[in-house]
C-alpha cells in the first residue's frame, strides 16, 4: 500500500505542477524517460504520461522496501514489470499503425523568419507532390490586420502546389501585444486560395508569449483532406489538448513548433519526446515541422518514421496516415491524473489535520 501511495503522490504532485496551476510547465515528468521503451511507452494508451510516472514511482519505492527486509512488494513489483512489458509487446505487434487514408506531407524546417526563404522551401522539388505542406511555428511575423494581405499573397505564390497549406504565422510586435492584438496562429490555406479555417495556440508558453489570449475552443480544422488537429507547439506537451481534438474528430495531430537552435540539442529532443507520448495517448500520426529540429513524423505506437537532424534547414517529406483516433486514455484514463491529485491533497490534509482520538 505505501508504495501504491507514493505512486500515485508523485503523479498527483506532477499532474499539479504540470498542468493545473497558473505557471504549469509539463516538461520533465517523470513519465517521459521512458520513451525509448516501446513496451512501457504502450502504456500512455490506458492511463498517460501520469499513470506511467505513477508505476515508475510506486515500483522504485517497492524497492526502498528490500532495506526493511520486506521482500513481497519488490517481489510484486518485478512481476507487474514483466505484466506490463509483456502487455505493451502484444500491442504493438496488433495494432495496424497502417490503417487509414495515406497522406503525402512535407514539412518545413527554417529558423529564417523570412516568407521568400519559406516560400522557396515550399516550392522545392523536395516539397513536390504533397498532399499537405506545414510551415513551423511563428514561420514569419506580421502586423495585426495583414492576416488577410498574407493569406492572398502566400496563395498565389503557391498556386502551382495542389496541396492543403498550414501557414503559421503570429503578431509579436510588443505594441500590438500590449494593445490585446498578439497572436501564434495557424491559417489553413486550399491550392485555389481557400481558407478553410485558423488555430489559434491553446497553451501561450508563459513570460514568452505574454499577451496572448489561450484559444477557448481547440478543435479540429476541416479540410478535403480531412479534420486537422493542430496543436501548436507547447500546446502538445500538455495533455488536454490533443486529448480535446481527438474526441472532436482529428484524424491525425499537426504540431508547427519553434525551437530555436539556440535552445540546444537537449531541449530539441525533450521536446520532440513529449511529442511522441501524445502520438500513444491519442492513437493518431503527429506531423511536428520545427524551426530548427527535430522536425518528425510518428506513428501512433511512439515511432519516428522519419525526422530532420536537429539545426538542418530543409524539406522532411513522407507518409502518414489519417484515421480515426481515440483510445481508452482519451476516454476515461485521462481522469488518472487529476484524480491523483486529489486523492494526494486529500492525504495531505488528512497528515495536517489528523483526527483527534
Amino acid at each position: 500500500i505505501w508504495a501504491l501511495l507514493a505512486g500515485v503522490t508523485w503523479a498527483g504532485l506532477e499532474y499539479f505542477r504540470s498542468e493545473a496551476w497558473p505557471l504549469a510547465c509539463p516538461w520533465l515528468g517523470l513519465g517521459y524517460s521512458q520513451m525509448a521503451a516501446a513496451p512501457a511507452l504502450q502504456t500512455m494508451s490506458v492511463w498517460g504520461v501520469y499513470g506511467l510516472s505513477a508505476f515508475i514511482a510506486a515500483v522504485n519505492a517497492a524497492w526502498v522496501l528490500l532495506l526493511q527486509r520486506k521482500y513481497l512488494a519488490p517481489l510484486l513489483a518485478v512481476f507487474l514489470c514483466a505484466v506490463v512489458s509483456a502487455w505493451g509487446r502484444d500491442r504493438i505487434a496488433a495494432f495496424d499503425a497502417e490503417a487509414g487514408r495515406p497522406v503525402k506531407a512535407a514539412l518545413l524546417q527554417d529558423e529564417t523568419l523570412e516568407l521568400e526563404s519559406l516560400l522557396e522551401l515550399s516550392l522545392s522539388a523536395a516539397a513536390a507532390g504533397a498532399d499537405l505542406l506545414i510551415w513551423p511555428e511563428y514561420a514569419f511575423y506580421m502586423k495585426g490586420g495583414e492576416e488577410g494581405k498574407y493569406s492572398a499573397l502566400i496563395s498565389e505564390r503557391l498556386k502551382s502546389l495542389s496541396s492543403v497549406n498550414l501557414i503559421a504565422s503570429g503578431v509579436q510586435d510588443p505594441a500590438e501585444v500590449a494593445a490585446g492584438r498578439g497572436a501564434n496562429f495557424v491559417l489553413a490555406l486550399g491550392p485555389g486560395g481557400e481558407r478553410f479555417g485558423r488555430y489559434d495556440k491553446l497553451h501561450p508558453v508563459p513570460f514568452v508569449d505574454d499577451g496572448l489570449t489561450p484559444n477557448p475552443d481547440p478543435s479540429p480544422v476541416a479540410t478535403p483532406l480531412g479534420k486537422l488537429g493542430v496543436q501548436i507547439c507547447y500546446d502538445l506537451a500538455f495533455e488536454d489538448g490533443p486529448r480535446k481534438v481527438t474526441a472532436g474528430g482529428a484524424e491525425i495531430l499537426i504540431s508547427p513548433t519553434k525551437d530555436p537552435m539556440r535552445w540546444g540539442l537537449k531541449q530539441h529532443l525533450q521536446h520532440s519526446d513529449m511529442s511522441a507520448a501524445r502520438a500513444v495517448e491519442t492513437g493518431l500520426w503527429i506531423l511536428r515541422p520545427a524551426t530548427s529540429g527535430v522536425s518528425q513524423i510518428i506513428d501512433p505506437l511512439g515511432e519516428v518514421r522519419a525526422e530532420l537532424a536537429s539545426g538542418e534547414r530543409g524539406v522532411l517529406a513522407g507518409e502518414a496516415r489519417l484515421r480515426p483516433g481515440g483510445t481508452f486514455y482519451t476516454s476515461y484514463g485521462w481522469l488518472f491524473g487529476p484524480l491523483s491529485m486529489a486523492l494526494t491533497l486529500a492525504l495531505g490534509l488528512w497528515a495536517l489535520f489528523p483526527r483527534r482520538r
